[in-house]
């Protein structure tokens, strides 16, 4: 994860938990206490303590020249065994941000970061510095600058300091040069001895090798030609950051044509392999014998070189058959994400809210089961319309994405709008099934089974299908998060592909129902039955309503509770207005006069409803545990913080939207047993709650190959990867995980 850190002491906060030694207990008052830390309003000069290390703003020249550029430089002097980071932090940590207050034409470059080192931090590794730190930037000085005056530069720097914790840091540090002819453009400055230090330490271009970039099986793979007999072992820094893993070793090996270096890729690294793609390049720092080049290798298609060019591998056969795979893994993925989409699709009708539709489509079946020919049509229009409302959500999504989002499965039901509206809708069927009004197309176009006709029409049965995805959406079913989590990375082809599937799952039992003659003989013939069943179903409708209700106070606070079911009673009003008088055109103006009144007061209370925001509400809790069963928000590092203390961490990502999240909290996670052992075993309890849009929640399932949730992960005291656990929660599954 890279943030901006500057002027917000929250976000610094935050952004703290990115280190695995941040000590859980005490954290926020720590964090408080560094508030001195960062920067001031009045700039600085000269070497100024700013907590844990000293700062400066120098210059390499005495004086600065209209025309040409000067190089100017953050100095950083760390207090024994503290560090910063690097660009690519590693594991964890920020990288050190510059944030500059130059005159009118003065602009600033890029950081010009030094080689840095490896920093083993038990189980995992960072990429920092130590001691006495050069950070070079080179600054354009424009032409017109008037010479003979001073000019003032100032820069705020922002930067992650750690040791056995991790503090923000930062300092507002200015300088000032004079502007002289250019014949003074060559006097140094007292300073200068320490741009010529960082200098030496920086990486040079190699141009000796042509390196190219492939990925394998879990591997990335860099290869160039050679003829040496032997090279010495180097490591290989990479800019992308979670691209690999920092702690890995990395194995070099003689090939036929040359060598080859094998990292092992990072846990998720989805984020930094998307960004390989749009590049088609892997840039870094190649460090050997104490030289450093930097090298930008091109990424090419296919697996990296066979395992029998490679003549001194230094591994096991069996580990070579492995890499060799990596040519055919991409199309292995797409097949079992387009099997997993069909299985979750399927799994999907199970999950309790698609239950109120599947009733409907039953009644609807039942209606035309005279007629096999007339059942088929049906069927094929209701999954038709499921189909093309998964596309549509692809769609939907991938444009958000486009957009620099930070999104997945489920992202509609963050809008308080979409939230309230679905809630709305799902009271006007449930009025619309008992009887209150009936609008035969009206009806249709909400998806609903209008009776007052003796076949379903085309629009009832595709409308039924776009509302059982619009119900099925905050639901993940067994296969299915693999399946969208596959699309996070995947191009439009397969995306489109994968979601098609889940639709064609969702669909495919009501296109045997219908194709299967035995089995629509079975059905009971129309009659009386169907009046009541078609009522009974109205209240597996208000029971949704009234959750999606819960939901939208978990995003907006307990205060938009009033107004939204204000807007639920008025709309009521109104339709019950509407079947009582004007539909059967007994309605006079006040009916009218009326309804009128009674819809307009529904959309002002429910516009009221959506537009209050988050800081005028207090949000609801959607934890429900027992006051002696403590659950920790998430932030971003802290599970890997907590796991290199040597504690056992289970981290619940969930949602109040997510039906399939909140059926596992009843079902397993507050079941006694688990409560039992969570205890017994003194595991950490951590929640990452994505009821409302949070980047960092999302940047996080990317990174496990997640699209969506439920999400469960078990950090092991004993260290490395987290166990990743399945959608539908079992005791057992837990129990094992935690033991």
């Amino acid at each position: 994860m890279r943030a901006m850190v500057s002027k917000a002491l929250v976000l610094g906060v935050w952004l703290l938990m990115g280190h695995p030694l941040v000590q859980a207990q005490g954290f926020l008052e720590r964090a408080q206490q560094a508030a001195s830390g960062l920067p001031a309003d009045q700039p600085q000069t000269g070497l100024v303590r700013a907590g844990e290390l000293r700062a400066a703003l120098v210059a390499e020249q005495a004086a600065a020249v209209p025309g040409q550029t000067i190089s100017l430089g953050l100095r950083l002097i760390h207090d024994p065994q503290w560090h910063t980071y690097w660009r690519n932090p590693g594991d964890s940590g920020l990288a050190t941000v510059l944030e500059w207050a130059l005159p009118q034409g003065w602009k600033a470059g890029e950081i010009e970061w030094p080689v840095p080192k490896r920093l083993a931090v038990g189980p995992l590794a960072n990429f920092g510095f130590e001691g006495d730190l050069l950070l070079p930037v080179q600054v354009q000085v424009p032409a017109d600058a008037p010479t003979g005056s001073t000019v003032q530069i100032s820069v705020r720097a922002s930067w992650l300091i750690c040791r056995d914790v991790c503090i923000p840091g930062g300092a507002h540090l200015q300088l000032s040069l004079p502007i002289r002819a250019a014949s003074a453009s060559a006097e140094p400055s007292a300073d200068a001895i320490f741009f010529a230090q960082a200098r030496a330490a920086m990486p040079q271009q190699d141009r000796a090798r042509e390196v190219s970039a492939f990925l394998s099986d879990g591997l990335l793979s860099l290869s160039w030609p050679s003829k040496a007999e032997s090279e010495a072992v180097g490591f290989f820094y990479p800019y992308q950051e979670g691209l690999i893993r920092p702690a890995a070793a990395q194995r070099l090996s003689r090939t036929a044509s040359g060598y080859r270096l094998d990292i092992e890729l990072g846990e998720s690294p989805r984020t930094a392999l998307s960004q390989l793609e749009t590049a088609r390049a892997v840039s870094g720092i190649w460090v050997v014998d104490g030289r450093a080049w930097e090298w930008t290798a091109a990424l090419l298609p296919g697996a990296a070189p066979k395992a029998l060019e490679l003549v001194d591998a230094g591994m096991t056969a069996e580990e070579v058959s492995i890499q060799t795979k990596g040519a055919s893994k991409g199309q292995l993925g797409f097949a079992l994400a387009i099997l997993g989409a069909l299985v979750g699709g399927l799994i999907l009708n199970l999950m309790p809210c698609v239950f109120p539709v599947i009733g409907l489509k039953v009644l609807s079946f039942a209606q035309s089961a005279h007629s096999r020919a007339e059942s088929v049509r049906h069927a094929l229009i209701f999954s038709l319309g499921i189909v093309l409302s998964f596309l549509a959500l692809a769609g939907l999504l991938l444009a958000l994405r486009a957009a620099g989002e930070a999104i997945g499965w489920g992202f509609q039901l963050q809008s308080p709008l979409v939230v309230l509206s679905l809630a709305l809708l799902f009271v006007v069927i449930a009025m619309n099934l008992m009887g209150v009004f009936e609008m035969g197309l009206f009806a249709a176009r909400l998806g609903s089974v209008s009776l007052d006709s003796d076949r379903p029409s085309s629009l009832n049965s595709f409308g039924s299908g776009v509302l059982a995805v619009a119900v099925a959406s905050p639901c993940t079913a067994p296969f299915m998060g693999g399946a969208i989590g596959f699309t996070a990375t995947a191009g439009l082809p397969e995306t489109l592909a994968v979601f098609t599937a889940l639709g064609l799952g969702m669909a495919l039992p009501y296109l045997l129902l219908s194709a299967w003659p035995a089995l629509l003989n079975r059905l009971p013939k129309p009659g009386a039955w169907m009046l009541r069943f078609k009522q009974a179903m109205a209240f597996p409708m208000l029971a949704a309503a009234a959750w999606l209700f819960w939901v939208l106070a978990n995003i907006q606070g307990p205060d938009v509770v009033l107004p939204a079911l204000g807007a639920a009673v008025a709309l009521g009003l109104g339709l019950w207005v509407y079947g009582s008088f004007i539909q059967l055109q007994t309605a006079r103006w006040g009916a009218v006069l009326s309804l009128g009144l009674a819809l307009a007061l529904a959309a002002w209370a429910g516009s009221y409803a959506v537009r209050m925001q988050a800081s005028e509400v207090q949000r609801v809790t959607t934890s429900g545990e027992p006051l002696d069963l403590e659950w920790t928000a998430w932030a971003p590092g802290l599970p890997q913080a907590l796991q290199a203390q040597g504690k056992t961490v289970f981290v619940d990502f969930t949602a109040a939207w997510c039906i399939t999240c909140q059926a596992n909290k009843v079902r397993v996670l507050q079941s006694s047993r688990i409560l039992n052992a969570f205890r017994q075993h003194e595991v950490v309890l951590i929640r990452a709650d994505w009821t409302r849009r949070d980047a960092d929640i999302a940047n996080e399932l990317a990174r496990h190959g997640r699209n969506g949730i439920p999400l469960y992960l078990v950090y092991r005291a004993s260290g490395g990867p987290p166990n990743i656990l399945g959608e539908w929660l079992t005791e057992s599954e837990v129990l094992r995980a935690i033991r």
